[in-house]
């Protein structure tokens, strides 16, 4: 059994492979009628829903309705991902959102069989839809691969947790702020109780100048680093990058 997870990017692609059991492909009206229940279609530059005919079922039939931003986002997808489960759905949510900071997410997918599956909250905070192109597909194929691999590192999946948390729009930005801080924490405080902020600042500044330049600051770059090789935190290594200078 397939399910189908609509979402929205930024692309010229009629379709791609993300894996063997993970495809991504345009959607037409076809697929617009039977997945998002709507109907003669037209978007404004941002990619939303401009003009449309609502069918039975469409979410956006009653905009009296305080989930109307995400109904409209979710509306507005022109892409679907097409996976044999939901497990691998969050997979490649993650692979997403690790790739770069943008609004597109996966929420609502929907099984052969007539089942529903959720991926809640949606990471629709931010502005921008994820662009993709033959260039991105590789790094965006190797995320996948790392984030199924380690799928069982228990202090990954916290911190995945977190972060997909903090990239919806259900926190204020204060809380948002928070739980990106702890990320950061999870990852760059060291064992030893002593010297916590100043070790943290320390080995914060270190890392994004030494490892990814100091125009890359974003949390989601230091967790696709973790996903990729975990030893670059270890205490041992972390201390050694302070140490050298």
């Amino acid at each position: 059994m397939s399910i189908e997870f609509p979402f929205r990017l930024k692309s010229t692609l009629d379709e791609f492979v993300v894996a063997d059991d993970l495809h991504v492909r345009r959607m037409d009206e076809a697929s617009q009628k039977r997945l998002l229940q709507i109907g003669d279609a037209e978007y404004n530059d941002q990619g939303f829903l401009k003009s449309f005919v609502p069918l039975p079922g469409c979410l956006l039939r009653d905009i009296a309705t305080p989930h109307l931003d995400v109904n409209d986002q979710f509306c507005s997808s022109n892409y679907v991902l097409i996976v044999p489960n939901r497990e691998r759905a969050i997979d490649f949510n993650l692979a997403l959102k690790l790739y770069d900071t943008s609004c597109s997410s996966l929420y609502l997918g929907y099984g052969m069989d007539g089942s529903t599956h959720f991926i809640t909250p949606p990471c629709y905070f931010g502005t921008e839809v994820l662009s993709v192109d033959e260039n991105s597909i590789p790094e965006l194929v190797s995320l996948t691969e790392r984030v199924t691999k380690r799928r069982t590192d228990p202090k990954l999946g916290i911190m995945s947790e977190m972060y997909l948390y903090a990239m919806s729009r259900e926190p204020r930005k204060e809380s948002r702020f928070i739980e990106i801080a702890v990320i950061l924490e999870m990852l760059l405080l060291p064992q030893s109780s002593s010297e916590l902020t100043y070790r943290f600042a320390l080995r914060f500044a270190k890392l994004l100048s030494m490892r990814f330049g100091r125009e890359r600051t974003q949390a989601f770059t230091l967790l696709a680093a973790y996903s990729a090789d975990k030893e670059i935190f270890s205490e041992e290594n972390l201390e050694a990058l302070c140490l050298g200078g």
